[in-house]
């Protein structure tokens, strides 16, 4: 299995760690708000940062205490900008270059023990120990409509530190109840699985009960070279969506090896998930991913990438054996010779990307996929089901007009029929039941515009919108949007497929957000969601209320 053999790998590879290797982090969990402020003072910046690559995420804390000190030097900030960089200092205290010690301080911890920096509320440092502990909190309660129910309540605890200066560790815990509304009611009840969780249990009339664990050791073999092994989800892209990789479905199993030299940033990420929900009971069929991406930073302000993706499953009675296909392992060989190589009926992808930074205001990105590609057939134009692609074109634009701390975002996701679907059950791009990159899965067109504002140091004011154009299926039929579907089983001609075939939903979603931070990563929330869709008239209108104590928001926008 490919647990025994990550675990075998990473403690090969932990002998051979000289003793005085660098210190190493662990990861800034990964959310849309705080990622875009590194997004920001990076295009502020004019120059990419020289501690890491934007399209894989998350990043290390040590990168971005790093980030944070040098982005103090950055000039024409306003007074919410410097309250932002104190708050990244302050939020990674303990891998801040800050020859005292004071970095972070609190200046009135409770009893002189618990909350002496801002961002944990307890913990213990050494020369060479380090244990950070915190309470997790998420209230939510829906505030328009009481015979609807609409909420979330989340417990738990998040636990970090680091071990002989070599080894960090990190642990996220959660018990959550929740009530949603019924267009992602619909989506849990058909995967047996609430949107980017994993195993779910019912709770009274129409809730859901479920448990959060996420965690992983990280250490360097050498310098340039950082190992993380455990569960949780990765990212990869500079959008607001990824139509290579993203934090939609439930986290699995995973090592990643990040390699950063030069103008290069290469990850190996090696993945076993689980295909489909079978029996939440009995044991559900086992999946593997292996991808590669290699990041260049073709000059200061323009990057490059290239992206590939395997993801199979191996059974006796296709194979003869089980688990991972090691000649997946090799992290330097293009996966789709390998694939050839084996004469396999595995998945894959490949694709670009890039991103380009200009005149201390503007960002602009994009990512392109295909797994199935013919040449022939795109330049004849008549829409042939195997021409497999999928594209992201977006930009950033902070400071609006001139407007401090008012920052657009526009992308467009444009993802034809059939793109992550596979003829073999469990090859396909998903995890859990629910796809790997985009929450949509295939068969759209998505427009997004997202207006971000912050007015004063602790007040974040957030405008989304997004209209999406998607092909559903009529029951029994498979017009290429459902990623779990088999491909041989289509209901679509061999040519003349368009996205949006099928029954054709024109989805408007809009939201505005108000947050305040009245405490470091202590959050008063409140948001009026309104969400309307074609096929069957639907309509929802709410509004709610959440405190939220380090956690990220959670955001049901398809």
């Amino acid at each position: 299995m490919i647990a025994h053999f990550f675990i075998i790998t990473a403690s090969f590879i932990i002998l051979f760690i000289n003793y005085n290797a660098c210190s190493q982090s662990v990861y800034v969990p990964y959310s849309h708000d705080y990622y875009f402020m590194l997004d920001r003072y990076e295009i502020k910046y004019a120059s990419f940062s020289p501690t890491f690559h934007t399209t894989f995420k998350p990043y290390t804390r040590m990168q971005v205490a790093s980030f944070a000190d040098s982005t103090a030097a950055i000039l024409n900030v306003s007074k919410a900008d410097l309250f932002n960089i104190q708050y990244l200092a302050n939020d990674n205290w303990d891998y801040y270059t800050d020859s005292t010690g004071t970095k972070g301080n609190f200046s009135k911890p409770i009893f002189n023990i618990m909350y002496k920096k801002h961002n944990t509320a307890y913990h213990v440092k050494g020369n060479n120990f380090n244990f950070l502990i915190n309470p997790v909190l998420l209230v939510s309660q829906n505030t328009i409509n009481k015979d609807y129910p609409l909420s979330l309540n989340t417990r738990g605890a998040e636990v970090r530190g680091m071990i002989a200066n070599r080894i960090g560790f990190y642990t996220f815990i959660t018990d959550n109840q929740a009530f949603f509304p019924d267009y992602v009611r619909q989506v849990a009840d058909s995967i047996k699985a609430v949107p980017n969780e994993g195993f779910t249990k019912y709770f009274k009339d129409k809730g859901y009960d479920f448990f959060t664990a996420r965690g992983y050791i990280s250490f360097n073999v050498v310098k340039p070279i950082h190992i993380q092994l455990g569960h949780d989800k990765n990212f990869i892209g500079n959008g607001y969506r990824s139509i290579f990789l993203s934090d939609y479905s439930s986290k699995y199993f995973f090592l990643r090896i990040n390699t950063k030299f030069w103008k290069i940033n290469y990850n190996n990420l090696f993945i076993e998930g689980t295909a489909q929900v079978i029996n939440q009971n009995n044991y559900n069929p086992r999946k593997y991913m292996a991808a590669h991406h290699l990041s260049f930073n073709f000059t200061k302000n323009i990057n490059v990438g290239l992206f590939e993706i395997i993801s199979f499953r191996r059974s006796d009675t296709a194979t003869g054996n089980t688990g991972f296909e090691l000649n997946y392992l090799n992290p330097v060989i293009f996966l789709r010779e390998a694939e050839s190589y084996l004469g396999s009926y595995d998945k894959t992808g490949a694709g670009i990307d890039f991103k380009i930074n200009m005149l201390k205001h503007i960002s602009v990105y994009g990512q392109w996929l295909f797994n199935e590609f013919s040449l022939k057939n795109l330049i004849a134009q008549k829409g042939w089901w195997g021409n497999k692609y999928a594209w992201q074109i977006g930009m950033k634009y902070i400071d609006v007009a001139g407007i401090k701390n008012l920052d657009l975002q526009l992308e467009n996701n444009f993802v034809r029929p059939f793109v992550y679907a596979d003829n073999y059950v469990g090859a396909g791009f998903y995890n859990y039941g629910q796809p790997i990159a985009h929450p949509l899965g295939a068969n759209f067109n998505e427009y997004i515009a997202i207006l971000r504002y912050q007015p004063m140091n602790r007040l974040n004011i957030c405008a989304k919108a997004f209209y999406i154009t998607k092909g559903e299926d009529p029951p029994g039929e498979n017009w290429g949007g459902n990623v779990l579907k088999n491909v041989d089983n289509r209901s679509s001609p061999v040519e003349g497929n368009v996205v949006g075939q099928g029954i054709k939903n024109q989805i408007l979603f809009v939201n505005l957000s108000l947050s305040y931070q009245a405490f470091h990563n202590l959050f008063i929330d409140f948001l009026v969601t309104s969400r309307t869709q074609s096929m069957n008239a639907d309509k929802y209108l709410f509004a709610t209320m959440s405190l939220r104590y380090n956690i990220q928001k959670r955001d049901y926008e398809f």
